[in-house]
């Protein structure tokens, strides 16, 4: 019989592992908040007077993307840097950066900044 502090540990170890979502159900939730955002900002635009600035063709491009492992997945699983353009014309998009809680299984916005259109997106807008 394993000792208590033995036992408390693997249960412990088991709980961490039940709370991860699967890499799949991280994925849909992070295009279930990014459509959902890209709406909300589309929408705070839409039917404003003179609201020209707002792109054809409004859309986001996930930048960078990270599960963790180890101790840090223990609060956050995963990360996300995702660039929203919807006002090209003006040359500007917004990035906004998420991370997964582990064990409230939803992604969180944490940073959202308002910025220049990065050079390394601006060739591939044009087309």
């Amino acid at each position: 019989m394993p000792s208590p502090g033995r036992f408390l540990f693997l249960v412990f170890a088991l709980v961490l592992v039940a709370c991860k979502s699967s890499p799949d159900v991280v994925q849909i939730r992070l295009n279930d908040i990014l459509q959902s955002d890209l709406d909300y900002i589309l929408n705070e635009f839409r039917g404003k007077p003179g609201m020209k600035a707002l792109s054809a063709n409004p859309h986001y491009v996930i930048d960078e993307f990270k599960e963790f492992q180890g101790d840090t997945s223990r609060v956050f699983q995963a990360y996300a840097s995702v660039y929203f353009f919807y006002l090209e014309s003006l040359g500007l998009c917004q990035n906004r950066k998420y991370r997964y809680r582990t064990t409230a299984k939803i992604w969180e916005r944490y940073e959202v900044k308002l910025l220049h259109i990065p050079d390394k997106f601006l060739g591939k807008l044009e087309n």
